[in-house]
């Protein structure tokens, strides 16, 4: 999830509307055994009637993705700002546009993050 998230931030995170969802949103589920957090960016949302097909995959970190089915008026967590070395700042919703070659659009994004807000 870098440059928003590195290993060691604190999050902060909060809890919403699962219908309220939006792609780009930073979100942390369980895994499959429900023991540890798992932090990714929602890809893309498919609304099925009374649920959701939310398609979720970290930045960085290779072929991890996700497809998790949630009931439309379930709450989600969503990572709303993080805690960085004594500096608190709001995380920045983002998702590439799909025409665009999306390691180019990430190394940009980053340089920016890095550049103005970190």
């Amino acid at each position: 999830m870098f440059p928003n998230l590195i290993p060691g931030d604190i999050l902060s995170a909060t809890e919403i509307k699962a219908f309220d969802l939006r792609p780009g949103m930073i979100t942390v589920f369980r895994d499959e055994d429900g023991k540890n957090p798992v932090v990714h960016r929602v890809r893309c949302i498919r609304n099925l009637n009374s649920e959701l097909l939310i398609a979720t995959a970290g930045d960085n970190s290779g072929n991890d993705a996700r497809v998790r089915r949630i009931a439309v008026d379930c709450s989600v967590t969503v990572v709303s700002g993080v805690l960085r070395k004594g500096r608190y700042r709001k995380i920045t919703h983002f998702t590439p546009v799909s025409p665009l070659n999306r390691r180019l659009v990430m190394r940009v994004y980053r340089f920016v993050v890095k550049f103005f807000f970190w």
